[in-house]
């Protein structure tokens, strides 16, 4: 790993111990916002990876013939 992508995964790394660290502060109505938003966001980006998993390479949508507004995207078994 070169110094730049080194200095990026520390830099990763603090952000995600911030992160953590104030989620797992006690909810109160000081910080039920910041959480809330802080979880939304995280549910976000974990939904955005699991999706990644049904990526396919090679392939491409084809209109439909009948109504062009639809998509059609044949996979193999």
């Amino acid at each position: 790993m070169n110094r730049k992508a080194q200095e990026h995964f520390v830099s990763f790394v603090a952000f995600i111990d911030l992160i953590r660290e104030r989620l797992e502060k006690k909810l109160s109505f000081d910080n039920y916002q910041e959480k809330f938003s802080m979880l939304l966001h995280i549910e976000e980006l974990q939904m955005q990876k699991d999706i990644r998993n049904y990526d396919m390479k090679g392939v491409e949508f084809q209109q439909e013939r009948g109504d062009r507004r639809f998509l059609i995207l044949e996979v193999s078994h």
